[in-house]
């Protein structure tokens, strides 16, 4: 089972992500530039992420025991991306905070509580099947797609998987056709959530030579900038 990362208690000094192996080179050519060709693939997402350098104890041992639970890579973890800036909040509401709601009655739980719910909810208008790169969402809440957004699916068997907005058609108010990179890793059904609050991926852990153990300087700071690759565990199952 995938672990999923502690992205609220370690927040990145910086980090940069992308997709990579979507084309192939031809080779140097006597005239001309290089010419390059897309792969069938659609490449996949890099991470890396750098926790920066703090003097913080409870810090230094999260940082290690999630090495020992990474196990070197062998573990999958779901990796956030930490784009909520970009996300289409409702225009008066604030990145990463999240509404208190009653259900559709009005009605609230037992002790008066209200639950929360994020401000921003797009849902899958018609079904898409796996290797699309184009889709039909339908906005709940939230602002107009531009171009650019992250988004997550929680697919059934290859888990979270991050995409992002290309090309965007708003088709009236509420619904838009959004072309999106990398390809869809398995059919998603009509109705499915679209996460663009809290994009995230299924990725693997790149140890590098010092296995991504936390320098540690003068002042007990620790200092650690990890890098992380999409796992395809999920292709390794048989039916």
């Amino acid at each position: 089972m995938a672990i999923i990362f502690p992205g609220e208690l370690l927040r990145p000094r910086s980090l940069t992500f992308g997709v990579i192996g979507q084309t192939a080179g031809g080779g140097a050519t006597l005239v001309g530039p290089e010419q390059a060709a897309e792969l069938a693939g659609g490449g996949f997402w890099t991470l890396s992420y750098d926790l920066g350098d703090r003097a913080d104890p409870a810090r230094l041992r999260l940082l290690r025991a999630l090495l020992v639970r990474m196990r070197g890579g062998a573990t999958e973890i779901v990796m956030p991306f930490c784009d909520e800036p970009q996300a289409p909040w409702p225009l008066g509401t604030v990145p990463r905070n999240r509404a208190l709601t009653a259900f559709s009655d009005g009605a609230a739980f037992a002790d008066g509580a209200r639950f929360s719910q994020s401000p921003i909810v797009f849902t899958l208008e018609e079904a898409v099947a796996e290797n699309d790169t184009e889709a039909l969402v339908r906005r709940i809440l939230g602002a107009d797609l531009t171009g650019g957004e992250m988004f997550t699916w929680d697919h059934p068997t290859a888990g979270a998987r991050a995409y992002c907005l290309g090309a965007v058609q708003q088709e009236d108010d509420d619904l838009f056709r959004i072309a999106f990179d990398v390809p869809a890793r398995e059919d998603v059904p009509a109705g499915a959530d679209c996460d663009f609050a809290w994009p995230r991926c299924t990725m693997k852990f790149l140890p590098g030579p010092e296995g991504g153990w936390p320098t540690i300087t003068r002042g007990w700071k620790a200092q650690a900038s990890w890098r992380f690759v999409e796992s395809f565990d999920y292709l390794r199952e048989v039916d």
